[in-house]
């Protein structure tokens, strides 16, 4: 039955998926590497703990425990996308970075045939039929940082004939949050396979460049990567409470830069004065436009609130644990679906608060802003737990 369901899949595959995924490659001009994923080139005879991932995110996730790896093992990534492909290989230049094979029973068997490894390690939901399949004939596999959105789980029951062989095939299952143990409970029947280590994003979310911004000795409320109808809910809540607090600012950090010169139409509609980072580091007009890439994660510790993005429209949120690194109260809206679970964790220590209405937001934000919160938590304390929990696991398995 398996080797039926692999036929199906690899027709699937190479005459739906593989058109699609090489037209989008190309549009977004990136390098397909086509015969390098279609078939791997030999290597050394190395013997390599293998990471696979799908992109940049999933890179700095796993960049924790390569970091602690990389002295004492030789280092194989795997990355899926092509902007993944090249970011790997000027942020790991000591490890072996090359592109996922396609998913082809020749392009695995060879790429398995062409390394050495010991342990294959992969990151969040890459769930590929025939990498995870062969792999797990060779070496032992660890799903790491295990997760399951809810659309996925539903997809996971519908097809389960199909997805029961990837999920036996693991070794174990490193799982990130209790949510996501439950649902994958629900597809490994062992419950011996399943352990839970907590979210890598505690330790990858951890602010690692300094940035420096003069807040003029103003109060501060940072929109984070919003997106558009965001920013005018908060320009209106921010003129409100402006008449209470003389010296507040608004600082505004778009998800995407090309939406900058819509924000400053935007604000010009509103009679605000703004300022871009690009041309200052001081706080000295109603808004301040964060207009870089990268510096987000430093200008947390300049505000007093952190209203997060992607929750005000149905995207679903964004990374609140950067904030959460600084203390910062973070505001969200009740569009959370991607970080629900981290936000009702952190609702209990009184860091997140949850609003459904500009109203609800004016109310909290004023209460905040006149509350001086003390908070007992230390994100680098339980991001250590959580690294030692994935470590402890690893080297187990490399001991073996």
């Amino acid at each position: 039955m398996e080797n039926l369901i692999r036929l199906i899949y690899q027709t699937f595959y190479s005459f739906l998926f593989l058109p699609i995924f090489s037209l989008i490659v190309k549009k977004k001009g990136y390098a397909l590497n086509f015969f390098e994923r279609l078939y791997p080139r030999p290597s050394d005879n190395k013997k390599y703990i293998w990471f696979h991932c799908a992109s940049v995110g999933e890179l700095n996730l796993a960049r924790p425990l390569i970091e602690k790896l990389k002295d004492n093992n030789n280092i194989l990534i795997t990355v899926f996308s092509p902007r993944g492909l090249d970011y790997g290989k000027k942020e790991f230049p000591y490890a072996e970075v090359i592109p996922l094979p396609f998913d082809l029973s020749l392009s695995i068997k060879r790429f398995l045939n062409s390394y050495n490894i010991k342990l294959g390690i992969i990151i969040e939901e890459e769930f590929w039929f025939n990498l995870i399949t062969y792999s797990s004939k060779k070496f032992p596999l660890l799903s790491v940082n295990s997760r399951v959105s809810k659309s996925s789980y539903n997809k996971y029951k519908k097809f389960y004939f199909f997805y029961k062989y990837i999920f036996n095939s693991f070794y174990k299952f490193l799982v990130r949050s209790n949510l996501d143990f439950n649902y994958l409970s629900s597809f490994v029947k062992d419950n011996e396979k399943l352990k839970l280590c907590g979210d890598l994003k505690y330790i990858s979310s951890i602010p690692k460049k300094d940035v420096y911004l003069d807040k003029n000795n103003r109060r501060l409320i940072v929109l984070a990567s919003s997106h558009k109808g965001e920013e005018e809910i908060l320009i209106k809540v921010f003129l409100s409470l402006r008449k209470k607090y003389k010296d507040l600012s608004l600082l505004i950090a778009p998800r995407h830069l090309e939406r900058v010169k819509e924000i400053e139409k935007l604000l010009k509609e509103y009679m605000l004065n703004y300022s871009l980072r690009t041309d200052t580091e001081k706080i000295d007009k109603d808004v301040y436009i964060l207009n870089t890439l990268g510096e987000l994660s430093g200008v947390y510790k300049y505000a007093d609130i952190v209203v997060m993005g992607g929750t005000f429209t149905d995207i679903g949120g964004h990374n609140i644990l950067e904030a959460i690194y600084y203390k910062k109260p973070v505001v969200v809206g009740k569009y959370i679906h991607k970080i629900e679970e981290t936000v009702n964790e952190f609702e209990k220590v009184g860091l997140v608060k949850r609003i459904n209405s500009e109203e609800q937001l004016e109310k909290i934000l004023d209460n905040l802003l006149k509350t001086d919160l003390k908070i007992n938590f230390s994100l680098e304390e339980a991001g250590k737990k959580i690294l030692d929990c994935y470590l402890k696991e690893i080297e187990n398995l490399i001991d073996k």
